[in-house]
């Protein structure tokens, strides 16, 4: 897709001086000049009409020009000062109407640019959003937050949403956030990325980014895939951010060995390596065991007893925990099935054991 020369300079240094990033239309086309095609679209009306306008020479207590209604419905924009510093001008109603961002459609923006899922529901704390996420592996992710704190005096972590780890600090400009706040979120992991230096403008008039997100967000996609990697993460395959249950196939070999399929790959897994080993025997847990008996089981999990019910129900919710923090994909793998009146795998799971007959296979 081509490229154009225009990437809203005036527009991003625009949210940096206004408070609430709101003026009325005719302060926002005045500033934004060539930029107010494109930027128009991310602003939307906030239902009121300014009460007064900036000035061409601003100063003295009458200044700046307060709006005047005629009874015939006009408006006028007139100097206070005595003798007026300004000329008194006509508005329209359409010119004096007050807009701000409209954040959810920049923040749809930033999710673009920096290949993120947009949050079901978006985070806000006043001028912080969290506005995504950017997938780097099955459940794991770096958050995406706006910032823009506007002419604020002064910025704090506290108005930046609960985090689990480092994120991505999207704001208007470098100028945005002072250096002493810069030092202080890096330091704590986060990166910062203004609009101003990483997006631009595409021939469809929205807004695209100079760089590919992974190249933009490299240094926190390769801190986040180095710590999963780690023993101390839990995870027992870092897999693709794409993967899905369905994706996987289990198949028990041995009593205490079961291979693992992901699409090409395949590896070998005993209790210890699932945490489902007792440290007080030695012998698998109960986990393990409810797992294989889900593969002899065709990959469903039911039962006659009704007072057996509510401990294997914890047990599969145990269960689905653990699969989840081992492969990290999202969505309980065994979720109960109304219809068959079961716990079904969404993986196939089979058991090639000796003496246990053919292979079967889970729900795909």
């Amino acid at each position: 897709m081509a490229m154009t020369t225009n990437r809203l300079h005036r527009f991003w240094k625009a949210l940096d001086e206004l408070p609430e990033s709101t003026t009325d239309r005719r302060e926002w086309s005045l500033r934004l000049k060539d930029d107010w095609p494109v930027a128009a679209s991310y602003l939307t009306q906030v239902g009121r009409r300014a009460k007064e306008i900036g000035c061409p020479s601003p100063g003295g207590e009458g200044c700046p020009r307060k709006i005047v209604k005629h009874g015939d419905g006009r408006f006028r924009a007139v100097c206070g000062n005595k003798p007026a510093e300004c000329d008194s001008i006509d508005v329209t109603g359409e010119e004096i109407a007050c807009l701000a961002v409209d954040r959810k459609k920049l923040a749809a923006a930033v999710c673009t640019i920096l290949s993120a899922t947009s949050e079901p529901g978006i985070q806000e704390r006043g001028a912080a959003m969290l506005v995504g996420s950017h997938a780097v592996a099955a459940g794991v992710g770096i958050p995406i937050i706006l910032l823009i704190p506007g002419p604020m005096a002064e910025v704090s972590l506290e108005m930046l949403p609960e985090l689990d780890g480092p994120a991505a600090i999207v704001t208007p400009t470098i100028g945005s956030i002072s250096q002493q706040f810069k030092t202080t979120l890096k330091s704590r992991g986060h990166c910062i990325l203004a609009l101003s230096e990483i997006g631009s403008v595409d021939d469809q008039d929205g807004l695209t980014g100079l760089q590919s997100a992974e190249k933009l967000l490299s240094p926190l996609r390769e801190r986040l895939l180095a710590s999963q990697a780690s023993a101390a993460s839990g995870r027992i395959w870092l897999l693709p951010a794409d993967a899905r249950w369905e994706d996987l196939t289990f198949e028990f070999t041995a009593a205490e060995v079961v291979n693992v399929r992901f699409r090409q790959e395949t590896r070998r897994f005993e209790p210890e390596q699932f945490g489902m080993k007792s440290k007080k025997n030695g012998r698998p847990t109960t986990l393990w065991t409810l797992l294989r008996s889900v593969a002899q089981l065709a990959g469903s999990l039911t039962w006659k007893d009704r007072a057996a019910s509510t401990k294997i129900k914890k047990q599969k919710q145990l269960l689905s925990g653990r699969l989840i923090a081992l492969f990290g994909i999202t969505g309980d793998p065994i979720p109960w099935q109304p219809g068959q009146r079961a716990y079904v795998a969404r993986f196939t799971i089979s058991d090639r054991t000796a003496g246990n007959g053919r292979a079967r296979g889970g729900s795909r």
